[in-house]
């Protein structure tokens, strides 16, 4: 509600050469009290969610039964509901005293009288202090009465607001203002002492005394473990360096080294071994058909050697098929050998041939293969450190996730609210504008821990929703922005 108080405070700068300091005194108090009750409704969700959680989650109630001594769970539950039950009370009077502030906006009415009014300079000072009277007395009326009902044992009746007696105007601003001094913080202290949480103290004490136990049980026979807890500690830094090193850094530099040099590193053969191979088989064939007889003067080398490179061993074969006619003979005299080993080296070459095409197949894909091994390492540690980071940041309080949360809970009660009362109907009563009021500014805090990408969004979805107050904007197109600027959906 930054967006009111400056409008406010702009009013009363254009008062103040006027010389109505009793009115501008008022106004102030007005102002503070309101900032003073909006402040501390900022504390009363995380408290209510915190009972609540407790009441749905039977670990968490454990935990909440030791710490506060409180072994029987259903005496404990009980307790929690009127807990529960007192913190609601707490919720409702504050939204009646904001609403019931806010409803009577006395800086705004003198400024149209001062300012804007055609009537006489006495007319003016008359129903100004007419005005001024009203609007104090309603402060001193919100806080007697909230002071008064939470003075009570059991403040578990719905809250309304008390008449009071009419003393003078400077008499009940000295004790308006003696009223917000002192006992209003008094008021709060009680109520944080018998319906907040436990503080942080208490909810601790059981990990700090187990903790405790165990740093002197290990301070105790630190001699006897350091050797193994220095071993522990060393392996476990050099696994982590052997980590980054071995899975993340080489990777990303192999990778380096294929985009920029183009250097293959993936072969299963030898650039120089299908050469070496084709050029032997080449040399035995011709020799072979040489040595046969089976070339003639007028036989093309050159065309014989491009069909020997392209796998036809015609001349081979042929010989072969003779031989096979007298097996042992042949492979007495020899000429049986030498047409196989000629065909082992064909197969050795056939081999080649397809390891070459696998070679060809990995160094036209190694970039991708790099990039799959790296991702799913890169993803992992993201992952972990993205969760350690959650981790230590639910430590020190709100967090992104739990301020969505709080959000989507806080918009949904918005628009409950609002159902209520349809554009054409009458205007909204002061409560349920001290309902709206509370949650936007709730809204607004929450918006502090968004993602920046989304703060700037938010915050004007924000301030349109302050302007609630003033026309009648229906909350159904800024709730549905608001949803999709976040990215949640409505639950």
């Amino acid at each position: 509600m930054n967006r009111f108080f400056t409008q406010q405070q702009a009013l009363l700068d254009e008062l103040l050469p006027l010389n109505i300091t009793h009115t501008l005194q008022v106004c102030l108090l007005n102002n503070q009290v309101l900032q003073f009750l909006l402040q501390k409704s900022l504390e009363l969700p995380s408290e209510i969610h915190y009972y609540t959680r407790l009441q749905q989650h039977t670990p968490s109630l454990l935990y909440y039964s030791l710490m506060t001594f409180h072994i029987l769970l259903p005496a404990k539950t009980r307790f929690l509901r009127l807990k529960l039950k007192h913190l609601y009370s707490v919720y409702d009077a504050l939204a009646h005293c904001i609403g019931f502030l806010m409803f009577d906006d006395l800086a705004q009415k003198a400024h149209k009288l001062l300012l804007l009014s055609p009537l006489s300079l006495d007319q003016k000072q008359a129903q100004l202090d007419l005005l001024t009277h009203a609007s104090l007395l309603k402060i001193h009326k919100v806080l007697s009465s909230f002071i008064d009902f939470f003075n009570l044992d059991d403040p578990s009746q719905p809250f309304k607001l008390q008449d009071i007696s009419q003393i003078s105007s400077s008499l009940q601003l000295l004790h308006s203002q003696e009223l917000l001094r002192l006992n209003l913080p008094l008021t709060f202290t009680k109520i944080r002492q018998n319906y907040y949480k436990p503080n942080r103290w208490v909810r601790s004490w059981i990990p700090l005394v187990l903790g405790s136990i165990g740093t002197y049980a290990l301070v105790s026979r630190a001699s006897l473990l350091y050797k193994s807890l220095t071993f522990t500690l060393t392996e476990f830094n050099r696994t982590l360096f052997e980590f980054f090193k071995g899975w993340i850094l080489e990777p990303c530099f192999k990778i380096y080294e294929t985009v920029r040099y183009r250097e293959s590193k993936l072969r299963i053969m030898g650039a120089s071994t299908l050469t070496s191979d084709l050029n032997s088989l080449e040399r035995m064939v011709l020799d072979f058909a040489k040595d046969a007889g089976k070339l003639s003067p007028d036989t093309d080398i050159s065309m014989l050697s491009e069909q020997i490179r392209s796998g036809d061993l015609t001349l081979v074969l042929e010989s072969y098929e003779q031989d096979m006619k007298t097996p042992v003979q042949s492979v007495f005299t020899g000429k049986l050998i030498r047409p196989l080993l000629i065909q082992i080296q064909k197969a050795k070459v056939d081999a080649a041939l397809a390891l070459s095409a696998l070679d060809s197949l990995l160094r036209s894909n190694e970039l991708n293969f790099s990039l799959m091994a790296l991702l799913p390492v890169l993803a992992i540690t993201g992952i972990s450190i993205r969760w350690l980071m959650i981790r230590l940041r639910s430590l020190r309080g709100i967090t992104q996730r739990s301020s969505v949360k709080g959000i989507k809970s806080s918009l949904r009660e918005i628009e409950r609210i609002l159902n209520q009362y349809p554009h054409t109907s009458t205007a909204i009563t002061f409560e349920t504008r001290g309902y709206l009021l509370m949650q936007i500014v709730y809204l607004n805090r929450l918006g502090m821990y968004l993602r920046r990408v989304h703060q700037f969004a938010y915050q004007q979805d924000v301030k349109e929703l302050e302007r609630l107050f003033e026309d009648e904007w229906t909350i159904a197109q800024v709730y549905k922005r608001c949803i999709k600027s976040l990215g949640i959906r409505n639950v």
